[in-house]
């Protein structure tokens, strides 16, 4: 943190993953991510790396049916990884996974499927208790995305609200939550279509 010890832990080269867009989380000594692309079919990976730079290993190769292109971070629950791709699955409109931190286990808890459920997720899924919340870039009633809540066994979903342009518009970021309180932006919408900031309870 003072600026010195810089070092790099790992050069993505495309057979191990590449152009990463989320963040990386931490558990143990590991910390766990995704690229937007790489892997064997391209369409890019989950990985876990040691904080040291070793043991690098690729968990999953996402490849259009189980996913592709996430443009989010993971969200970690017990030794559940949870994520959304921003295409793929049955509608490539996206889907949200769940794999174990050892790479076993992979389901896809929801295909996301425009108007329906929303589609090309952005963000990353916050977890509260049970429940996974989130936010759809576009699909929903009016196409301008959605914000939505799920059980992490992949029951129960729930559109919270679909965004309609006077109260926002297609969502890149991550919800945030304080008690039942979701707290979000949206990169349109509002007033002046310049994006606002919003609140909406949980239920």
């Amino acid at each position: 943190t003072d600026g010195t010890g810089y070092t790099k832990l790992l050069d993505f080269n495309g057979a191990n993953g590449s152009d990463p867009y989320g963040s990386l989380i931490l558990s143990s000594n590991n910390l766990y991510g995704m690229t937007k692309y790489g892997g064997i079919a391209g369409d890019g990976i989950v990985f876990k790396i040691n904080i040291n730079g070793s043991g690098y290993k690729k968990l999953l190769n996402f490849n259009g049916t189980n996913g592709y292109a996430p443009y989010g971070s993971l969200t970690l629950a017990d030794t559940g990884l949870y994520g959304m791709t921003y295409i793929g699955g049955v509608n490539n409109d996206g889907c949200i996974f769940k794999i174990d931190t050892n790479g076993i286990g992979y389901t896809k808890l929801l295909d996301f499927n425009s108007t329906i459920n929303g589609s090309n997720p952005h963000g990353s899924l916050i977890l509260s208790g049970n429940i996974l919340y989130g936010m759809t870039l576009y699909g929903g009633a009016n196409g301008n995305g959605c914000i939505f809540k799920i059980n992490n066994n992949g029951s129960g979903y729930t559109k919270i609200l679909d965004f309609d342009s006077t109260n926002g518009s297609n969502p890149y970021g991550s919800l945030t939550i304080v008690d039942t309180i979701l707290y979000g932006m949206t990169s349109r919408g509002g007033a002046s279509d310049d994006g606002c900031i919003f609140k909406i309870k949980t239920d």
